[in-house]
């Protein structure tokens, strides 16, 4: 259930709203008749979505939306006004609410807007949330790390593995998965990484697209692939372990890798 504040300087508009939120099962509203008593509130920021009206006395819905972003940044605002003139419609999606909903009509259709938009807002912050948290990991995480697109491209990728192959992340970025780990497969063919001959055999290739087709997991797949590093060929094994997950509506896949060439051949060379 997510928290919601209502902000409107009509007791009955607080009460009613209030109860139809809060009937969907999806909502508890706590109500307040002020912008300047809402901004009093120690635990604002703590809550999942503020809703306010426009027209209210001393401050109203834009200014008191104006402050919100100043004081708590991206914390969805709602405004749920009766008045309709563009000017303001404007003026408030220009000063960052997430949506404009009118007064008025059927009440029921109206709060039924109300709570769906009120809904989108809340999640949609939780997945810009969710794609910050990925980029402050990726940035600072001590393990070789691909977050891969359902294209196959390479949406973020760690120090870690853009150091096993002498490349910075941003240069990797944007590439195709077998084209940023430098697959020299990839640089047969002007098309690139995926139009090879070699590439429907890829068991890197391949293990993703089974994680994205059956939305399971791959666990320490040992694949040897051969990288173009500081210009040279050279054979590596990687050991790989791949899962789904969803940021922002969309299906991505997170890949480990682990470069245990050097491994594997002192294995060898005890047996």
């Amino acid at each position: 259930m997510y928290s919601v504040l209502f902000v409107d300087d009509e007791p009955d508009l607080l009460d009613i709203t209030k109860l139809f939120l809060e009937a969907s099962g999806k909502f508890h509203v706590d109500t307040c008749g002020s912008a300047a008593d809402a901004l009093a509130l120690p635990g604002l920021a703590a809550y999942d979505a503020v809703i306010t009206d426009f027209q209210m006395p001393v401050m109203n819905g834009i200014e008191f939306l104006k402050e919100i972003r100043q004081k708590f940044g991206d914390l969805p605002v709602l405004i749920f006004t009766g008045h309709s003139r563009e000017d303001i419609v404007i003026e408030a999606l220009n000063s960052g609410a997430d949506f404009y909903v009118q007064k008025g009509g059927d009440p029921e259709a109206q709060y039924t807007e109300l709570g769906y938009k009120t809904l989108q807002a809340i999640l949609r912050r939780r997945a810009e949330q969710s794609v910050d948290s990925y980029t402050r990991i990726f940035a600072t995480i001590p393990v070789g790390l691909l977050l891969l697109n359902a294209d196959l491209e390479i949406r973020q990728a760690s120090e870690v593995i853009a150091r096993m192959v002498l490349r910075e992340p941003a240069d990797i970025i944007g590439e195709q998965a077998g084209a940023g780990l430098g697959c020299i497969h990839s640089r047969e063919v002007p098309e690139g990484c995926g139009h090879s001959r070699y590439c429907p055999d890829c068991p890197l290739r391949n293990g993703v697209r089974k994680v994205l087709a059956n939305d399971i997991s791959v666990r320490d797949a040992i694949i040897p692939l051969t990288l173009l590093i500081g210009g040279k060929p050279t054979d590596r094994l990687l050991r790989v372990n791949a899962g789904p997950v969803i940021l922002k509506n969309a299906r991505y896949v997170i890949v480990a890798i682990d470069d245990v060439t050097s491994i594997q051949a002192g294995l060898a060379g005890s047996a």
